[in-house]
């Protein structure tokens, strides 16, 4: 299971500007856009559900920060809660649901990441109907070998076809729009894996095509 973190803004209203004599078309966007944000891992099986957290427009964090109020950002405490609560269960339920009783749970591995996922996997060792691992020398940031980095450029064009008028009906729709993706094209996206990898050997790491 590919993870990660996607943050859909809502530019709403867009209002396109006549300019001035011998000026270029300016469409601007609006300032401080609201905002989406939320966790989700794909595999050649499905999607999780959406695990919507701290820094979306209207949504109060059950997490504080340092100072004691709800925190405007994800936290490592709330990061284990999306471990806990939406990867694991949607794992066992992704791959069980075709017989595959040990998979792994792949994230941008930065710090915090890392040590939440392990917390969270050893605390749960011996305790989940499937065997999950997690892939822990995976690279902090590392968007070319990353399918679900092409995933969430494809739900922001499905997103902005929509047209939401409001938040609530954007927020709805990034929902909607993410059960929907079809498993076809996540086939597609695991398939290319092998292809990827070898690119990036070739390239001694450097950016690849994807």
């Amino acid at each position: 299971m590919v993870t990660d973190r996607k943050k859909f803004h809502f530019y709403y209203p867009g209002v396109q500007v006549k300019p001035m004599k011998g000026e270029k078309w300016v469409a601007p966007k609006v300032n401080h856009a609201q905002v989406v944000n939320l966790y989700a891992g794909i595999t050649k099986y499905g999607v999780t559900k959406a695990h919507i957290v701290a820094g979306t427009s209207h949504h109060v964090s059950k997490f504080n920060n340092k100072k004691g109020q709800p925190s405007k950002n994800i936290t490592s405490a709330e990061y284990e809660q999306v471990v806990q609560h939406t990867f694991l269960p949607e794992g066992n339920r992704l791959f069980g649901g075709v017989g595959v009783s040990q998979w792994v749970l792949q994230q941008e591995n930065d710090p915090t990441h890392k040590k939440a996922a392990i917390e969270v996997l050893s605390a749960h060792k011996g305790k989940l109907s499937t065997n999950a691992c997690l892939l822990e020398n995976w690279p902090p940031n590392s968007p070319d070998l990353s399918p679900i980095e092409n995933l969430w450029g494809y739900l922001q064009c499905k997103v902005d076809a929509r047209g939401c008028k409001t938040f609530m009906e954007y927020q709805q729709t990034v929902l909607e729009e993410l059960k929907a993706v079809p498993k076809s094209m996540l086939a597609n996206l695991f398939a290319s894996l092998p292809k990827r990898m070898d690119d990036c050997i070739k390239a001694k790491g450097g950016k690849i095509k994807y």
